[in-house]
C-alpha cells in the first residue's frame, strides 16, 4: 500500500502541477476571446501620406509645380484598395486653367478615375 509520506507527495504533486495548469488554461482562454487589434499596415500609411500631399500640398493651390501634381495623382493608381476614397476626393478636384499642363492635369484626373473604376470591378 502506499504510505502516508508517499500520499503527501503525490498529493503536492497534483496540486503543485494541476493549479498552474488550470491558471494556465483559463488565461489562454481569455486571451483567445479578447478581441486583437488590428493596426494597419504600411500600405495605408504609404496611401496616407499621398493624400495628405495632396490635400495639404497642392490642393491649397500653394505650388505652381503642375508636373509633381500629375505625378502625386498618378501615384494614387498604386491604391486599388482604396479606390472609392481616390475616387471621391478626384471627383471634387476642379481643373479652372487653360494652360497646357492644367489640360494635361484634367486629363491624368480622367484617367486616374478611369483605372481606379476598372480596378474596383476586378
Amino acid at each position: 500500500m502506499v504510505s502516508l509520506s508517499e500520499s503527501i507527495i503525490l498529493g503536492l504533486a497534483i496540486v503543485g502541477l494541476g493549479i498552474p495548469a488550470w491558471i494556465f488554461s483559463i488565461a489562454v482562454y481569455h486571451a483567445a476571446r479578447r478581441p486583437r487589434i488590428v493596426e494597419p499596415g504600411s500600405r495605408y500609411f504609404a496611401y496616407m501620406r499621398v493624400m495628405e500631399f495632396l490635400y495639404k500640398e497642392l490642393g491649397t493651390g500653394k505650388t505652381e509645380c503642375a508636373p509633381l501634381w500629375v505625378a502625386t495623382v498618378r501615384e494614387l493608381r498604386q491604391f486599388p484598395e482604396y479606390a472609392d476614397l481616390s475616387i471621391l476626393y478626384l471627383e471634387e478636384v476642379t481643373v479652372t486653367g487653360k494652360q497646357k499642363f492644367d489640360r494635361v492635369m484634367d486629363e491624368e484626373i480622367k484617367e486616374t478615375e478611369a483605372f481606379l473604376l476598372e480596378s474596383r470591378n476586378d
